[in-house]
């Protein structure tokens, strides 16, 4: 069992794409609810997911995983085993269904 007590949403060039929220959300005992809203400023090509998942022990640690990858090829293609474990878990949940570019 995998239990989120964080997220992380951050833009490298927020001039490009801005995180308007990122938050988990409580619902029960074992529902987390990840909530994800981003604008995108200008058309974009080229996207690179990080998904980490780290152990609290002082301090977060690299714990189980450290994981990333070009989204508009995952979408093109669909070839990276993670990833589509990734997208067919959020793929009712999400907008993200179509190959880059993302225009805006």
């Amino acid at each position: 069992m995998l239990k989120m007590t964080n997220a992380v949403c951050e833009s490298y060039n927020k001039t490009w794409v801005v995180f308007d929220l990122c938050r988990l959300k409580v619902f029960g005992r074992n529902q987390i609810n990840l909530n994800i809203v981003f604008n995108i400023l200008h058309p974009i090509d080229n996207i690179l997911v990080r998904l980490q998942v780290v152990k609290k022990a002082n301090g977060y640690k690299p714990w189980l995983m450290d994981y990333t990858f070009n989204g508009c090829e995952y979408m093109r293609r669909r070839s990276q085993p993670f990833a589509k474990l990734i997208s067919e878990m959020i793929k009712d949940f999400t907008t993200v269904n179509h190959t880059c570019p993302y225009l805006v």
